[in-house]
């Protein structure tokens, strides 16, 4: 992984150096390339930082994403729990509804029908009024005729309750499509509750990857920021030894505040050679003023 962060042969490798022994050009020269790469590993480390935060910023985006999606999912489950529950109520009145119209018994029957068993009464009756007939005879057609009798009183009472029944059936129906729709509704709010819940789940899977990415341009980034520290704090140390020489040689450029005048003869021996250093550009210390003084 940290190979393709950075090129570590790039670095600039300062431990075979002896700071103290080596040459002021040669601080000079280490500290310019330390320097620049210092620079190039703050580039990298801002570029790898910027990844990172726009990293973070889709981290985000899909996340919000995902709760949203998550949201509407309750929301539909919520809808799929109400449909649901309107339909079993439904559906137990359907149920109580056919069992009251079982209990009924009831069959339907038509004004022919009743027409026709008046008129099998009738002939009945008037049988019994003008034909003679012996005692079982007649017996038996008084009761077949109060057996028809019997029959057409049920017949009518059904007629009666065909009104109730039908109000029945018709509301049984309703009742039905209305149950029946709510199902549809439980199968439609369901189908699309399903659709959000992969919708967010796909958004936080996308989240995670991500995060993962952004976690890894951050190591990136860590990574390359402490090289490049590290580039920098060898260049204050490799500075530092640049200005210690510099101190140094200002000391030894130290000149007397001593006016000479081009014009004074110079017996002395040692003035003499005090005089053709001090024109040879060498240093003159103190000391060699008090001796050519005396």
């Amino acid at each position: 992984m940290k190979e393709k962060i950075i090129d570590e042969s790039k670095n600039v490798e300062t431990d075979s150096i002896d700071f103290e022994q080596a040459s002021k050009g040669k601080l000079i020269d280490v500290a310019k390339k330390l320097q620049q790469r210092r620079s190039e590993l703050n580039d990298l480390a801002s570029k790898w930082a910027n990844k990172r935060n726009l990293l973070n910023d889709y981290v985000g985006k899909y996340t919000d994403e995902a709760r949203v999606y998550r949201e509407q999912r309750d929301e539909l489950n919520e809808e799929v729990q109400e449909h649901k529950e309107q339909r079993d109520e439904l559906n137990e009145e359907v149920q109580e509804l056919e069992e009251k119209l079982n209990e009924l018994n009831y069959f339907d029957v038509t004004d022919e029908e009743i027409d026709e068993l008046e008129e099998e009464i009738e002939d009945l009756s008037m049988e019994q009024q003008t034909y003679v007939l012996d005692a079982e005879e007649e017996e038996e057609l008084i009761s077949d005729i109060e057996s028809k009798r019997e029959q057409l009183e049920e017949y009518k009472e059904m007629q009666e309750l065909s009104e109730e029944v039908d109000e029945m059936k018709a509301e049984l129906e309703e009742i039905k499509e209305k149950a029946t729709e709510h199902h549809k509704q439980v199968v439609q709010k369901a189908e699309e509750a399903q659709k959000n819940h992969q919708k967010m789940s796909n958004c936080f899977s996308r989240a995670d990857e991500t995060r993962e990415k952004a976690d890894e341009a951050h190591e990136a980034f860590v990574y390359v920021q402490e090289m490049a520290d590290d580039h920098h704090e060898r260049v204050l140390e490799v500075q530092e030894e640049i200005d210690k020489r510099d101190e140094m040689e200002q000391d030894d450029d130290w000149e007397p505040d001593v006016e000479v005048d081009d014009e004074i003869e110079v017996d002395d021996e040692f003035s003499s050679d005090l005089f053709e250093k001090f024109q040879d550009g060498e240093s003159i210390t103190q000391d060699d003023i008090i001796k050519a003084q005396k």
